[in-house]
């Protein structure tokens, strides 16, 4: 640790953002971490406000909102991805989302925060992927991932869980190829599927002992994932997995959160999953399992909120 950066991420710590307990985190991430810098400082200051005010006032955000009719701009990036990982003959690094920008500040704790390694919030979703997998997707004959992308989270899964069918599904169609390519070359128990959220394919059943899940796709329906959730509740999963930037999890009288907010807000980003879920559960359709806030996340908006819930 340098004398720049005065803090440093501990396993206690992980194991807080995660919602987990040490043990959770497998012996294999325990010597990843060793092996990583996840050295830290805070911003203050001035220079908290300046990155505040940047965050407030960039108008990048508007090539990029969320909602229905956006598809064209995911069938470029996914088919970035895509190109690469042929033209590398399958390699699964190249899947690596464009979205995950090295060497910025991060979110943490609810403070800015400037790492000492470009990588830091990449390996840090590395750690915690593996924990949730192993945590919470064992012993499922079937796991579905609704808004694969790139595929990474698809291969993960897969080499941790053989025995397990992985169902892919994107409304992207180089998402359903990469898929696709990782059951043909790879020899993975893959299978990718074209799937739209806003207008979901009720032919796709969803087999017995199966998980849904999906780790920042939902992002992209702003408030309009509502006949998602009633295809779900109609086909009785035994358990589902989100991970994806939660509004009602943030502080709103916190200076950090509320840039975060704002972002959310401009890129109509998911907005009152936990309500309408809440008020699911107060039907008695549902049971909420975990509702969790990692206080981690990227210079532009905190995206890793952990919920989970089970149709009745």
């Amino acid at each position: 640790m340098s004398a720049e950066f005065d803090q440093k991420l501990s396993l206690d710590d992980f194991a807080q953002q995660f919602g987990m307990d040490v043990s959770d985190i497998s012996e294999e991430m325990k010597e990843f971490i060793a092996s990583k810098d996840f050295s830290y400082r805070f911003l203050d200051g001035k220079e908290r406000d300046k990155t505040a005010i940047e965050i407030l006032e960039r108008r990048a955000w508007e090539k990029s909102i969320a909602g229905e009719g956006k598809v064209d701009r995911w069938n470029k990036g996914w088919g970035e991805n895509l190109q690469a990982f042929l033209d590398s003959k399958c390699d699964l690094e190249t899947l690596i989302p464009k979205y995950i920008r090295p060497g910025q500040p991060v979110r943490l704790f609810k403070h800015f925060a400037k790492v000492a390694d470009d990588e830091f919030e990449l390996n840090w979703y590395r750690i915690f992927r593996d924990s949730f997998f192993r945590k919470y997707l064992s012993g499922f004959n079937e796991i579905y991932e609704f808004g694969s992308g790139s595929g990474h989270n698809v291969a993960v899964l897969a080499k941790m869980y053989p025995e397990s069918k992985i169902n892919a599904f994107d409304w992207a169609e180089p998402s359903v190829d990469i898929v696709n390519h990782m059951r043909d070359e790879l020899g993975l128990n893959v299978c990718g599927r074209h799937f739209d959220f806003f207008n979901p394919d009720t032919s796709v059943k969803i087999a017995p002992n199966s998980a849904v899940l999906t780790m920042g796709a939902l992002e992209q329906t702003g408030d309009k994932f509502h006949t998602f959730l009633e295809y779900i509740l109609d086909q009785k999963p035994t358990m589902c997995f989100h991970e994806e930037p939660i509004v009602e999890v943030h502080d709103d009288d916190n200076m950090v959160d509320y840039t975060s907010l704002k972002t959310m807000e401009r890129r109509n980003f998911l907005n009152g999953l936990v309500k309408t879920l809440r008020e699911y559960e107060e039907k008695g359709w549902i049971e909420i399992k975990k509702v969790h806030r990692s206080q981690f996340g990227s210079l532009m908006f905190e995206s890793y909120a952990q919920v989970i819930w089970q149709p009745k």
